[in-house]
């Protein structure tokens, strides 16, 4: 069925572009099976990812979440018209989550999460503006995942996602350096780095070197060597001056 549905579309509309969309990257074997049999069919899979509530899940999804859709649908640009982390404490299936959490911690985090999305595989990723797609009466996850309050005031993760479109949109490739170290390569400007350290002490890449721009979340500037760098748990933009 979807094979005829797919050619169909494409006699009438040879630009246009078909794909399928899942609520995650895992979906059962007998899903799973089926689709891949007709990758040869589709331009994209929409695979929509916020199931990752901490940060050791994240890596783990980064390391493993996009293995199989890769190896067995070479070529097929995947993306996530479903992602975001919540501005304000909660719990989900008896799990707290613990990225987000506030709107401060939305706006640094959610730079990490795309950031190792991107290195896990995803092409595309579009974040949450606003969702009043939930069950009134009965908290959800996707009541406060958006970049702007219910009255569209616009909270700080919609600056800190504006930032990060700003510094890294248009990238031809992702490289991970290390944990929490991030190097984005563009085909007209040098490397823009994205840099964390969530726990203790880390150095920064040895690659970086000299006078440099640093960028933080909130898109503030400045310009300062390369030694004087600390990372810590908010991320940074560096690239050359």
């Amino acid at each position: 069925f979807f094979t005829l549905t797919s050619n169909e579309i494409k006699n009438h509309c040879p630009n246009c572009k078909v794909g399928i969309s899942l609520v995650g990257p895992n979906p059962s074997d007998r899903w799973f099976n089926a689709i891949t049999s007709i990758c040869n069919t589709i331009d994209f899979l929409d695979l929509h990812q916020y199931h990752s509530e901490t940060m050791d899940e994240l890596k783990e999804f980064e390391d493993t979440g996009l293995t199989k859709w890769k190896t067995s649908c070479p070529g097929v640009e995947i993306i996530s018209i479903e992602t975001g982390i919540p501005s304000e404490p909660f719990t989900q299936k008896g799990t707290v989550w613990e990225l987000g959490t506030s709107e401060t911690k939305q706006a640094q985090d959610l730079i990490k999460y795309l950031t190792m999305m991107f290195n896990a595989g995803y092409n595309k990723i579009y974040y949450y503006l606003f969702d009043h797609d939930y069950v009134l009466g009965i908290p959800d996850m996707f009541e406060h995942v958006g970049l702007l309050n219910k009255d569209n005031s616009k909270k700080i993760s919609f600056t800190s996602y504006k930032t990060m479109i700003e510094k890294v949109d248009y990238f031809t490739s992702i490289t991970k350096l290390s944990d929490g170290q991030y190097k984005y390569a563009f085909s007209s400007k040098g490397p823009v780095y994205i840099l964390w350290c969530d726990s203790g002490f880390c150095k920064l890449p040895l690659e970086i070197t000299g006078s440099v721009k640093i960028t933080d979340y909130l898109g503030n500037k400045e310009i300062k060597d390369a030694s004087q760098i600390t990372l810590g748990e908010s991320p940074v933009f560096v690239e050359e001056k």
